[in-house]
């Protein structure tokens, strides 16, 4: 993968997108199978969701099939915040609201409940993403102050579509195990593993590694490669849930993983 606007075009869903939306995938041009190369300076953000969310506006604004735009619209009832369109835009099948996410939760549990899938900052939880994109954010533009809302820009979306993406993180000694989950976890979503600082050594073996920093995410960095003891340093002085890619010799991505402290 050459970008990270190809791996949101490439990468698959985390969830099963409910019958009542449509996944992002259904609502882009099918033409849009590779991507021009863009520098990751331009959807610089504060965090994480922000980076996200610039290369998904990049993608749709250069969709020849979708047009008239427009981002964070806050909904008001008099001055109170009801919530934020993340998009709304026209299509060549009906106007359309766009919402999404990137999410990394490790799971901690057996997996058979979303409850089981937490954020690295235990501030997430995958059960209270999930009820609040399909039971209040995808449904703000179909309230009274949405709607109209939505009218002064020129549009009236019929078309209501979810994206979340990102990786679930299963505790290391399982990872690659066929595991039952909760049915509406995407069986191909994007998988990593998780281990505790006192268990670093199960990593050990591949050539090289690299730890991953916030906004960039989606694909590993290679510039900075570090063979295994100076991981290992570098994990030794940190207070905090890192993230690490592993590479073969190649240079190939074998697989990524969260490092957090022993009382996390």
């Amino acid at each position: 993968m050459d970008n990270d606007i190809d791996w949101v075009l490439s990468s698959p869903s985390l969830i099963n997108v409910p019958n009542s939306y449509i996944p992002f995938h259904d609502l882009i041009s099918a033409d849009q199978s590779k991507s021009v190369v863009v520098n990751r300076s331009r959807f610089i953000a504060r965090n994480l969701g922000g980076y996200y969310e610039n290369i998904v506006n990049h993608i749709l604004n250069n969709d020849t099939h979708i047009y008239d735009i427009k981002r964070n619209i806050g909904i008001f009832d008099n001055k109170v915040t009801l919530g934020e369109l993340d998009f709304i835009g026209g299509s060549s099948t009906g106007d359309f609201h766009l919402e999404c996410a990137i999410k990394y939760y490790l799971r901690i549990g057996s997996g058979t409940k979303l409850e089981d899938f937490i954020g690295p900052g235990k501030r997430d939880r995958l059960d209270l993403k999930y009820e609040r994109m399909v039971e209040h954010q995808l449904k703000v533009s179909k309230t009274p102050q949405g709607i109209l809302a939505c009218k002064s820009e020129g549009l009236s979306p019929a078309i209501f579509v979810m994206l979340v993406q990102g990786y679930l993180f299963h505790p290391f000694a399982e990872f690659g195990s066929e595991i039952e989950l909760h049915p509406t976890i995407n069986p191909s979503h994007l998988q990593g593993w998780w281990l505790r600082l006192n268990e670093i050594n199960q990593i050990k073996g591949l050539d090289f590694y690299s730890i991953m920093q916030k906004p960039y995410w989606l694909i590993a960095d290679q510039s900075n490669l570090l063979d295994y003891e100076e991981l290992k340093v570098e994990l030794l002085k940190a207070d905090r849930p890192i993230l690490v890619a592993r590479f073969d010799k190649t240079g190939k991505e074998i697989d990524r993983g969260f490092v957090v402290p022993n009382d996390w």
